[in-house]
C-alpha cells in the first residue's frame, strides 16, 4: 500500500470515527485493536492489514465501500429529480409518476387507519 492510499484509508477511517461521537479509545475498543495501532493508522504511519479494516469495519458498523469510498452523500428522491429533470425521458417521467401515485396511495391508507 503506497503512502498516499494509507493516508486516505487513515483519513476515512478518523471520519468515520468522528461522526460516530467515539474517541480513539472507544473506536479502537469495538475494533479490538490498541488505541495507538488506530492512531498510526489514521495518522497513515501503520499499513493495516486486511482483517484489521475487516475488524474495523464490522466492530463500528462501516461498509467497506464507506472506507474505501467514504460516506455516500444523501440526496432527497425530489432533489434529485428536479436536478435531472431534463435528462427524463417519456418513459421514465411515466415510472416516476406512477410510483409517486403508489406512494399517495399507501400513505392515504395509513392515514385514513390512524384517525
Amino acid at each position: 500500500m503506497n503512502n498516499e492510499l494509507k493516508m486516505e484509508i487513515g483519513n476515512r477511517i478518523r471520519e468515520a470515527r468522528v461522526a460516530r461521537g467515539l474517541t480513539q479509545n472507544q473506536f479502537a475498543e469495538k475494533s479490538n485493536i490498541s488505541s495507538s495501532y488506530l492512531s498510526g493508522i489514521e495518522n497513515g504511519n501503520r499499513e493495516p492489514k486486511m482483517h484489521i479494516l475487516y475488524s474495523i469495519c464490522k466492530g463500528n458498523d462501516i461498509s467497506a465501500d464507506e472506507l474505501l469510498f467514504g460516506p455516500k452523500e444523501e440526496i432527497s428522491l425530489v432533489n434529485y429529480v428536479y436536478d435531472n429533470s431534463s435528462k427524463l425521458t417519456l418513459k421514465d417521467t411515466k415510472i416516476l409518476i406512477d410510483y409517486l401515485k403508489g406512494i399517495q396511495l399507501i400513505l392515504s391508507n395509513r392515514d385514513s387507519r390512524d384517525d
